[in-house]
């Protein structure tokens, strides 16, 4: 089966977090593109379904000019940093879930304080790949 086939069932993982179920509602209603409402459909998606003890790359560092990164572990918590310099930036977000990932001040990261959602915003999620550890879509 390829990923993102199954409907959303927020029964099946019984460590869903609520609030994102909650957020996923509330962006439905304030989407402002096509392309937010593929990274919120496919986030939520992903923490119902797809489990990653050891990472999931959704945003990589080499894809973006601020060389932001967002990883996912396990079902629903995510690592947002920057790489510079030729090394990581010795601070990072690691935050539980989506919902407060999204609030995040991204000001220690990229020099700005606008939140992580804004940020995404700004590039209209092009930086998003949700299949990059899925070898089902080869």
């Amino acid at each position: 089966m390829k990923t993102f086939d199954l409907p959303l069932d927020f029964d099946y993982n019984e460590f869903f977090p609520i609030e994102d179920k909650k957020l996923l509602e509330d962006m439905k209603t304030q989407y402002i593109s096509k392309e937010e409402e593929n990274f919120f459909e496919k986030m939520i998606y992903k923490e119902i379904y797809d489990f990653a003890p050891t990472c999931d790359i959704v945003i990589h560092n080499r894809d973006n000019p601020d060389g932001i990164y967002l990883v996912k572990y396990y079902d629903s918590e995510y690592k947002i940093g920057r790489w510079i310099n030729g090394g990581w930036l010795k601070f990072h977000y690691y935050v539980f879930p989506l919902s407060k990932a999204i609030k995040v001040d991204m000001h220690p990261l990229i020099g700005r304080h606008i939140t992580f959602l804004e940020w995404l915003r700004e590039g209209n999620y092009k930086y998003a790949k949700y299949d990059q550890n899925d070898d089902t879509n080869d």
